[in-house]
């Protein structure tokens, strides 16, 4: 998954949850218009901070690293 593909993940799960960007944000512990500016694509997240905003929803992120 790239990082585009995870900020929608995150914004359907917000919407399903029916938080607004508020307290989503909030949750997360970033400013709204941040999270505003990433969702659109705006500015571009860190994983770290896309694995936060993640985690705030109850979703559970993880790494895989795969050898050749």
């Amino acid at each position: 998954m790239d990082k585009p593909q995870l900020i929608e993940l995150i914004e359907y799960r917000r919407i399903v949850k029916g938080l607004r960007v508020t307290h989503a944000a909030k949750a997360a512990g970033i400013n709204q218009a941040t999270w505003q500016r990433m969702s659109k694509g705006d500015i571009k997240p860190s994983w770290d901070m896309l694995f936060t905003m993640a985690a705030s929803l109850g979703l559970d992120v993880g790494v895989s690293i795969h050898g050749r």
